[in-house]
């Protein structure tokens, strides 16, 4: 182990002691790399992960990805001491621990603070609020905890605030709306309660909004229409209500769109064929109603679309064969009817389920067999075409999935491909002379 032992004298360097002290304090003998650490008294001669300007410390970083440089255990208060420091950088460690000592709030010329991926826990937002010059905050996938303070509305320099995976609590402030040099939003997977404050429409810099798993109530605001550079937005898995305001169809720069799991009502609105740079539509698991819109076959870069777990009606468009960089299609458990379009076989071989759709025939049954499948949605004779889900009588191309009590009159027989019962009370009643004829 190198000795931290020095002669103090004139010739010490200024930023030395703190630096020795989170080295002994965070396992230095372990660091992956460690290169020049204690080996002279002159941090700025090579040390690894030390940048300096004019002989002072501006910058420590040790790694920008996993597995970081094996730092583990509590930072020292003497951080504090690194007066020049503008770039602090612990992330991807996860050994870190203990909480952000309160001195960081002397680091004054800070910009950039990251400590993400580590075990930080306790509050650290309220420690920062000084720190005027600071553009970015990454706290990301620790157990940091307590409320997001008013008074971080005082970091006008502000660009980017990643909290997200943590615990913290308590309402989103609506100060948060004064920082318009903001680019990106992220609090997701926290246990933040409240409201969405409709002041975030003022942040009209945002690229990025992520507020998704966390307990936010009431309605999306309609000002986040004003978000026009959003390229992001998740608000998923929260508790929110209301209807999909008409005004977020003007995010027209929007790649990842992301609505699910929360207690949605209303329509898909309508113009979403606007967002035409669009990589994925989330909008499962709400209540939702109406049919699907024809305009999301418009969307040529939409690769994922999850519509399922709601309570959408009609028939599946047939322009969503269009959709040629689809990959998935999840339109399950909700109340869709009639055929599937011929032209969707183009995604035969893609991640598609459309199960529990009572009207709906399956989609194995249409990829396997290039016929479609009629399926039965009441009770009555099988040449009505009324009683099957594609509005038309079975030939023998067809699968038939019976669901009802269906009667076969004399004439003419019935045909089909195939049938499948579902259902206790399914069956087939022959009036004399009925006939049904299986097979092509």
């Amino acid at each position: 182990m190198a000795s931290t032992s020095v002669t103090v004298g004139s010739s010490l360097h200024p930023d030395y002691l703190p630096l020795a002290d989170l080295y002994n304090s965070t396992g230095g003998p372990a660091w992956s790399n460690k290169t020049g650490w204690l080996t002279n008294c002159d941090p700025c001669s090579g040390w690894f992960g030390v940048s300096c300007t004019a002989g002072r410390v501006v910058s420590l970083s040790f790694a920008t990805f996993f597995p970081g440089n094996n730092l583990r255990g509590p930072i020292p208060a003497s951080v504090g001491g690194l007066s020049e420091l503008t770039t602090l950088n612990l992330s991807y460690n996860q050994q870190l621990t203990g909480t952000i000592p309160t001195s960081v709030s002397a680091l004054t010329k800070l910009q950039t603070l990251n400590l993400s991926y580590n075990r930080f826990n306790g509050s650290v937002l309220d420690k920062l609020t000084g720190l005027t010059n600071l553009q970015t905050i990454i706290l990301g996938y620790n157990s940091f905890s307590g409320s997001i303070p008013g008074s971080i509305s005082a970091l006008s320099n502000l660009k980017q605030l990643y909290g997200g995976a943590n615990a913290f609590t308590g309402s989103i402030p609506s100060s948060l709306s004064a920082l318009t040099n903001l680019e990106n939003l992220d609090f997701g997977l926290n246990q933040l309660t409240g409201t969405i404050p409709p002041g975030l429409g003022n942040l009209t810099n945002l690229t990025q909004l992520q507020l998704s798993n966390n307990q936010l109530i009431g309605s999306i605001p309609a000002s986040l229409g004003n978000l026009t550079k959003l390229s992001t937005l998740y608000l998923d898995a929260n508790q929110l209500t209301g209807t999909i305001p008409q005004s977020l169809t003007s995010l027209t720069d929007l790649k990842l769109f992301g609505l699910s799991q929360n207690q949605l009502t209303g329509s898909i609105p309508d113009g979403l064929n606007a967002f035409t740079k669009l990589n994925a539509l989330y909008l499962f698991q709400n209540q939702l109603t109406g049919e699907i819109p024809a305009m999301l076959g418009t969307l040529a870069q939409l690769q994922e679309l999850r519509l399922e777990n709601n309570q959408l009606s009609g028939t599946i468009p047939s322009s969503l064969s269009n959709l040629s960089a689809l990959r998935l299609l999840f339109l399950q458990q909700n109340r869709l009817v009639g055929c599937i379009p011929p032209s969707l076989s183009v995604l035969c071989g893609k991640n598609v389920n459309i199960d529990n759709n009572p009207g709906l025939p399956t989609w194995s049954d249409f990829c396997a067999t290039g016929a479609n499948g009629l399926v039965s949605v009441k009770n009555g004779n099988w040449q009505d075409p009324t009683v099957w889900s594609c509005g038309r009588i079975p030939t023998l191309n067809d699968m038939v999935t019976l669901q009802h009590v269906i009667t076969l009159a004399p004439v003419p027989a019935a045909q089909a491909h195939q049938i499948r019962y579902t259902g206790g009370t399914a069956k087939l009643i022959y009036e004399t002379g009925g006939s049904l004829r299986l097979g092509r």
